[in-house]
């Protein structure tokens, strides 16, 4: 039988499970940002969050891969044209659930915490929040995620596609390594992989 395998749009509806797969795309960092440590307050935030529709953990912004009609795949991309609007829709996620003053600390620690990261420049699309549900591993859905977001890359005239990578996510860097990303640069914590989009 064959299994039919594409990507759409995120939709509210999909939070129970794009959520959590949004949390283990950077699980460690999400938690000691949004969490202070804590799973639950993480996840927690991040489903209130992709529920407001708009911003960096919002639906609106996101891609599912849908495999037989289950969700198993999730990913995102950012780049410099997002804007004023797209920064402040973030802001307003964070501080509708936590409140201004404890905003404010989320804020601080999160600029600590990704001081290291690069933002995108004009010609790069950056992918984030990549993940594939543990039962749906090495059956190529995160290939199909990556190729969809170059079909993105091209659709917004960006030459080269961007992902940061822990140091020690050895499996992530072999994966993308063999989908043809090489290193740009490391510090401390971090690795930042390109690919050339190609047109």
């Amino acid at each position: 039988m064959t299994k039919t395998l594409y990507v759409r749009s995120a939709e509210d509806s999909d939070g129970p499970i794009a959520v959590p797969l949004l949390l283990t795309a950077g699980e460690e960092l999400l938690v000691a940002i949004f969490g202070q440590g804590n799973t639950s307050t993480a996840l927690n935030f991040l489903h209130d969050a992709w529920h407001q529709r708009t911003g960096q953990y919002g639906y609106q912004q996101h891609w599912v891969a849908v495999q037989d009609n289950e969700v198993v795949g999730l990913v995102t991309c950012w780049h410099s044209e997002l804007g004023v609007q797209f920064d402040r829709d973030t802001l307003q996620s964070i501080t509708r659930f936590y409140g201004s003053e404890q905003a404010l600390k989320i804020i601080h620690r999160s600029q600590e915490l990704t001081a290291e990261l690069s933002a995108p420049v004009a010609h790069e699309l950056n992918i984030g929040h990549l993940a594939v549900h543990s039962d749906y591993q090495r059956q190529g859905i995160g290939r199909l995620l990556i190729e969809f977001i170059v079909q993105q890359a091209k659709s917004l005239s960006k030459q080269t596609l961007t992902l940061d990578v822990e140091l020690q996510n050895i499996e992530a860097l072999q994966f993308y390594i063999a989908l043809g990303f090489t290193e740009q640069h490391s510090t401390s914590r971090f690795v930042q992989l390109q690919k050339s989009v190609g047109f």
